[in-house]
C-alpha cells in the first residue's frame, strides 16, 4: 500500500514542493535570525560606542520616517539650539514621550511637527524639555514592546513562535551542516573562483573612476581640491596591489590557505569602506559594498556572506559616525545613517539571496565537477590497476615490485609486500616509496596478531589506541592500509600502503583492493599452474608406473622396448618373471600380506639389476627386467640366476617368514621383431620354466620349440571345455587298504583326461587349464557328483560295505561360497551318505586367519562330511593347531613316508605324528607307500591305513566294483 501511495501524482508533487519549500524556509529562518541579531547589534553599537540611549517609538506620527516599533537611539541635547529637521524626543505633560521633528525655531523654542501630521504641534518645546536628539533608527526592533504595551496578544505570540521556530530551524541546520562536514572552502580556491575575484576588483576600480568623473567633490576628504586625486590614486593603487598579490600568491607561490583568503577579504573590506565613506552615500559608490560580500560568498558560502554583511554594516556605520564628527555634512547624521542602512539593506536583499543561490549552484557545479574528477581519477586508477593486472597475472609469474610501484601510482606515499605465518618474523619481499612503514607485527603496521583475523585493516593517526597513533606519528604517516592477498597456512601475503595526507579515500582504497585482488589472482594462477604440473606429473607417473610397487608398468615397458628396438646400436634382452609360491602366501596370509610381499620383491629386483636396467611390473606376480643397450646373452643368464637367488631368500611378513621362488623366461631381440612379440616370447619362455622347474629356481631362453608347446596348451584349453560334457574325462580311484585286516576301506578319486591328439594330460596341468579357461567350478562339480555316484553304487553292490571316498578340493573351491551347495547337491542326488564322503584339504591352505576356508570346513562337518588334512608333515601346520581344526584325520606327506624308511630320525618323527594323531582321535593315512620297506616302517609305527603303489595304482571304477564284490577277501598287492 505504501508503494502505491508513493506512485500517486499528488505524492510526487508533494515531494517536489517539499524540496522547494524546505530550503526556502531554512533561508528565511537564517535571514530572520541575522536581522534580529544585526538590529540588536546596531543598538548595542550605538549605546557602547556613542553613548546613545534607545527609545521605542510608540506613535505613528513620524511615518514613513519613523513608525511604531522602531527603536530610536538618542543623544543628549546640546546647550545650543538645534537645527531644523532634527528629530527630538521630548516629554508631554503626563509623562508621555513624543518623537517629532523640529519644524522651526522661534523665540528660543522648538516648533515640532510629526511627519505624518498636516500641521505643526500647538505647543512649542523648550530646549531643556528635550530628552535627546535622534541619531540612529533601528526599524521594527521594538515591536514586541509595543504589542506588549497595547496588550496585542496575537501578534506577540506569533512573534514569539516565529522567533523560537527560526532559532530552532537555524540550530538544526547548523547541526546538520556540522554532521555533513561539507566544507567547500578548499574547492573555492579553484582558479576559476580566483579569476572571478580578480575581475570583480577590476570592476570596483572602474566604478571608482566613474564616481570620480561624475562628482569629483565626493573624494574631497579635506574639503579642498588637492585631496581628490590622491584619494583616487590611493584607492586604485591599493586595489591593484591586492589584486597583484592575490595573482602572485595563487599562481606562483601556490598560497591557497584559509588565512590567505581571510587576509584578502579584510583588505578588500577596508578599501571598500574607505572609498564608500569618502564618496558619500548619494552617488553610486555604495554599490562597492557588494565586493566584500560577494567575495565572502565565493570564499566561505552563504554563512560567510551573512556574517561578513553584518561586519561590513557595523564597520560602515562606525566609519560614518566617525566621519560626521570630522567633517560635518550638509544633512543631519540620522539622515545619513538612515540612507546607509537603506543601501546596505538593499545590498542584503539582493546580494545575500544571490549568494545563497550562487552557493547552491556552485555546490552543484563543484559536486558535479568533483564527481567528474573522481570518475576520471577512478578511471585512471582502474586503468593502472588493469595494466598492472596484465603484468602480474601471467601464469607462474608474480611481480611483487610491479604491485608496489602501482600502489605508489595510486597516490600512496610508501608501499611494501610482506609474507609470513603470523607467528614468526615477517619477510619483506618488496618495498618502495618516500618514507618507511611501521615494522610488520609492530603497532601501526596493520599486522599485529589481532589484525590477522581481518583481510583488510586500516590504521589512522586518530586511532583510539595510543600505541597505534604514536607509531604512525613516528613514521610521519596519516594512515596505513594492510590488505591480505592470500592466507595460505604458513605463507600469508599482505600488501601494505601508507599515506601522509590523511585516510585513503574510497577510490584509492578500492583501487588498492583491486590491485591486491590482481596479486591474489596471480598467486592462484601460480599455485594452479604448480598443481596442474604436479597433477600432470602424477597422472603421467600413474599412467607409466604401477600403483603398488612404484615400478614402471606395462605401458612404460612397451614404450621403452619400442625405443630400444628402434635404435640400431641396441640389442635388448627381456627377462619375464613369475613368482612361484606367491598364490599360497596370498591365500594363506591375505591380500595385504601379498601386496607387502610384492613390494619387497620389487625392492630386491631393483637391488639385483644394474643402474641402466628397467624393472617393471606387468600385474599380479609378474615382473620384467629390460636389459637396455647392446647386451651379451650370458649377462641375461647371470642376472636370471642372481634374481632367483635373491628371491629365494626368506621374506619376513609381520610375524611370518615365507619363502618363494621365481620362474624366469628370457627373450633376446632379433631383427624385425616388435615390442609385443618380444614380450610374448619372454612370457612363453617363463611358462616353460615354471612347468619344468615346478617352483624351483630355473630359467628358460626362448626358442621356436616353445611355440609348439604353447600351441598344444592352447588347443588343450579349447578342448577341455567340451571334455567335461562329452565323457572324455574319467575318474580313477586309488584304494586305501587297512593292512591290519587286509581289506579295502576307501578310495581317493583322481581326475584323468586322455586327449585324442596329445594323449594323456597330467592332472596338475588339467586343473591349471580348467582354472585358466574359467571352467574350474564346473569341473569340481563334475568330480563331486561322479565320486558320490560311484560311492553310492558300491553301497548298492555290498550294503555292508564301509568304503569311503575322498575328493581333493582346490584353494579356490575351499574359499567358494558354492562349495556347500555342490556337496549337498551331490549327496542328495546320489544318495551317498555324507559320513562316507571325505574332502581332502592341503595342509598349507589351513591357517587361523583363513576365515572363508574355516567357515566352509565347519559347515561341512555339521553336514556330516569328513575332512582330511592332506600332505601333513610338510611342516606348515603346527601340531598344537590340529585339535582346533574340524578334521577327522590326516594323510601323511609322501616324502615323510619315503624318508622314514631310510632314516631313524625321520622314523621317530613319523612315529610321533602317528602317536599324536591317535591321542587326538584322528584317522591317519599313509600315502605314497611304494615299497615293502616303506610298508613295514609305516605299519611298525602303528599306521594301518595305507595308500600307494605297493598295493594298487589308480583303478577305474569297474575294478573297484570287483573289489567290493569280493568283500572280505584279502587284498593282493599289485
Amino acid at each position: 500500500m505504501r508503494a502505491s501511495v508513493r506512485s500517486w501524482p499528488l505524492g510526487r508533487v508533494g515531494r517536489l514542493a517539499a524540496r522547494a519549500v524546505v530550503p526556502t524556509a531554512v533561508l528565511i529562518a537564517w535571514l530572520y535570525v541575522y536581522l534580529v541579531v544585526l538590529m540588536a547589534l546596531w543598538v548595542v553599537l550605538g549605546m557602547v560606542l556613542a553613548g546613545w540611549s534607545p527609545v521605542v517609538v510608540t506613535s505613528g506620527s513620524m511615518r514613513p520616517t519613523l513608525q511604531a516599533g522602531d527603536v530610536l537611539l538618542i543623544d543628549e541635547h546640546p546647550a545650543e539650539l538645534l537645527a531644523q529637521r532634527a528629530v527630538i524626543v521630548f516629554e508631554r505633560p503626563g509623562g508621555e514621550l513624543i518623537v517629532h521633528r523640529i519644524f522651526s525655531v522661534e523665540d528660543d523654542a522648538y516648533v515640532t511637527k510629526g511627519d505624518g501630521n498636516p500641521t505643526p504641534d500647538v505647543d512649542s518645546v523648550r530646549p531643556e524639555a528635550v530628552a535627546g536628539t535622534g541619531q540612529l533608527v533601528v526599524p521594527l526592533l521594538g515591536l514586541p514592546v509595543v504589542w506588549f504595551a497595547r496588550a496585542d496578544v496575537v501578534p506577540l505570540v506569533a512573534w514569539g513562535a516565529m522567533t523560537i521556530g527560526s532559532f530552532a530551524v537555524v540550530g538544526a541546520s547548523a547541526v546538520q551542516r556540522l554532521r555533513r562536514r561539507h566544507d567547500l572552502s578548499a574547492e573555492r580556491q579553484l582558479p576559476t573562483a580566483q579569476v572571478g575575484l580578480w575581475r570583480v576588483r577590476v570592476l570596483v576600480g572602474v566604478l571608482m573612476i566613474v564616481q570620480f568623473a561624475i562628482d569629483p567633490s565626493r573624494f574631497d576628504v579635506a574639503g579642498t581640491d588637492s585631496g581628490r586625486v590622491p584619494m583616487l590614486a590611493i584607492g586604485l593603487g591599493a586595489l591593484g596591489a591586492v589584486n597583484l598579490w592575490s595573482i602572485v600568491a595563487t599562481r606562483r607561490w601556490k598560497i591557497e590557505t584559509r588565512w590567505a583568503a581571510l587576509l584578502e577579504l579584510a583588505v578588500d573590506t577596508v578599501l571598500v569602506v574607505f572609498l564608500a565613506t569618502a564618496a558619500g552615500t548619494s552617488g553610486i559608490g555604495w554599490v562597492l559594498f557588494a565586493l566584500p560580500v560577494i567575495e565572502a560568498a565565493m570564499r566561505f558560502g552563504l554563512v560567510g556572506a551573512l556574517v561578513h554583511w553584518m561586519i561590513l554594516t557595523v564597520i560602515t556605520l562606525g566609519a560614518r559616525i566617525a566621519m560626521s564628527e570630522l567633517v560635518p555634512g550638509p544633512e543631519p547624521l540620522i539622515t545619513e545613517l538612515e540612507r546607509v542602512l537603506d543601501q546596505l539593506s538593499v545590498l542584503f536583499l539582493v546580494v545575500v539571496p544571490g549568494s545563497y543561490l550562487a552557493e547552491q549552484l556552485l555546490g552543484d557545479v563543484l559536486t558535479q565537477r568533483g564527481a567528474t574528477d573522481q570518475a576520471v581519477l577512478r578511471g585512471h586508477m582502474l586503468e593502472r590497476v588493469m595494466a598492472t593486472g596484465h603484468e602480474v597475472t601471467r601464469l607462474g609469474d608474480l611481480h611483487v615490485s610491479a604491485i608496489v610501484d602501482a600502489s605508489l601510482e595510486l597516490g600512496f606515499d610508501v608501499a611494501d609486500i610482506v609474507t609470513g605465518d603470523g607467528v614468526g618474523p615477517w619477510q619483506i619481499m618488496a618495498v618502495d616509496g618516500d618514507g618507511t612503514l611501521p615494522a610488520p607485527g609492530a603497532a601501526g603496521s596493520g599486522l599485529r596478531p589481532v589484525d590477522l583475523d581481518s583481510s583488510a585493516v586500516l590504521v589512522t593517526a586518530d586511532d583510539p589506541e595510543p600505541a597505534e597513533s604514536a607509531a604512525l606519528e613516528e613514521a610521519r604517516l596519516a594512515s596505513v592500509v594492510a590488505l591480505t592477498v592470500n592466507d595460505e597456512p604458513g605463507a600469508r601475503l599482505v600488501l601494505r600502503a601508507g599515506s601522509r595526507d590523511g585516510t585513503a579515500d574510497n577510490h584509492r582504497f578500492e583501487a588498492l583492493r583491486l590491485l591486491a585482488g590482481q596479486a591474489a589472482v596471480a598467486l592462484r594462477n601460480d599455485r594452479l599452474l604448480g598443481e596442474l604440473t604436479t597433477v600432470s606429473d602424477e597422472l603421467e607417473h600413474q599412467a607409466m608406473h604401477d600403483a603398488l610397487t612404484g615400478l614402471p608398468n606395462r605401458t612404460r615397458l612397451l614404450g621403452a622396448l619400442e625405443e630400444e628396438l628402434r635404435s640400431p646400436d641396441a640389442s635388448p634382452i627381456l627377462l619375464f618373471l613369475d613368482l612361484d609360491g606367491f598364490k599360497p602366501v596370498n591365500d594363506r596370509l591375505g591380500h595385504e600380506a601379498g601386496d607387502e610381499l610384492l613390494k619387497l620383491v620389487a625392492t630386491r629386483l631393483g637391488e639385483a639389476v644394474r643402474a641402466g636396467d628397467l624393472v617393471a611390473r606387468l600385474g599380479g606376480d609378474e615382473f620384467t627386467v629390460l636389459l637396455q643397450g647392446r647386451v651379451p646373452p650370458q649377462r641375461a643368464s647371470e642376472l636370471a640366476t642372481r634374481i632367483q637367488q635373491r628371491l629365494a631368500e626368506p621374506f619376513l611378513l609381520g610375524q611370518e617368514t615365507v619363502s618363494i621362488a621365481a620362474s624366469v623366461g628370457i627373450a633376446v631381440a632379433e631383427a624385425g621383431i616388435d615390442q609385443s612379440e618380444l614380450l610374448r616370447r619372454a612370457d612363453v619362455a617363463m611358462y616353460r620354466a615354471k612347468k619344468r622347474a615346478r617352483g624351483s629356481a630355473g630359467y628358460v631362453v626362448y626358442d621356436q620349440e616353445l611355440d609348439v608347446e604353447l600351441g598344444r596348451r592352447a588347443q588343450l584349453a579349447v578342448d577341455l571345455a567340451t571334455a567335461v560334457d562329452d565323457g572324455s574325462l574319467t575318474l580313477l580311484y586309488q584304494p586305501v587298504i587297512d593292512v591290519a585286516i587286509d581289506r579295502l576301506v576307501g578310495v581317493e578319486a583322481l581326475i584323468r583326461w586322455t586327449h585324442p591328439v596329445y594323449g594323456p594330460v597330467r592332472p596338475d596341468e588339467l586343473i591349471a587349464l580348467a582354472d585358466d579357461v574359467g571352467i574350474g567350478p564346473r569341473l569340481n562339480r563334475w568330480i563331486l557328483h561322479r565320486a558320490a555316484s560311484d560311492g553310492a553304487r558300491w553301497r548298492t553292490i555290498d550294503p555292508d560295505s564301509s568304503v569311503f571316498v575322498t575328493v581333493n578340493a582346490s584353494p579356490e573351491e575351499l574359499m567358494s561360497a558354492e562349495l556347500m551347495e555342490n556337496v549337498t547337491t551331490a549327496i542328495a542326488e546320489s544318495g551317498f551318505g555324507p559320513d562316507r564322503l571325505f574332502i581332502e584339504i592341503s595342509e598349507r591352505l589351513v591357517r587361523p586367519d583363513q576365515g572363508a576356508i574355516l567357515d566352509n570346513m565347519h559347515a561341512l562337518r555339521e553336514l556330516g562330511v569328513g575332512l582330511l588334512l592332506d600332505d601333513f608333515g610338510e611342516g606348515q601346520t603346527s601340531l598344537a593347531f590340529l585339535h582346533k581344526l574340524p578334521v577327522v584325520g590326516v594323510k601323511l606327506d609322501r616324502m615323510l613316508v619315503v624318508n622314514s624308511a631310510d632314516s631313524e630320525t625321520e622314523r621317530i618323527v613319523l612315529e610321533s605324528i602317528v602317536d599324536l594323531a591317535r591321542k587326538l582321535d584322528l584317522v591317519v593315512i599313509a600315502e605314497g607307500v611304494e615299497t615293502e620297506d616303506q610298508l613295514s616302517t609305516v605299519a611298525g609305527v602303528g599306521c594301518h591305513l595305507v595308500q600307494g603303489f605297493v598295493f594298487h595304482r589308480p583303478l577305474p571304477a569297474s575294478d573297484i566294483d570287483g573289489m567290493v564284490e569280493r568283500g572280505r577277501d584279502r587284498v593282493e598287492t599289485a
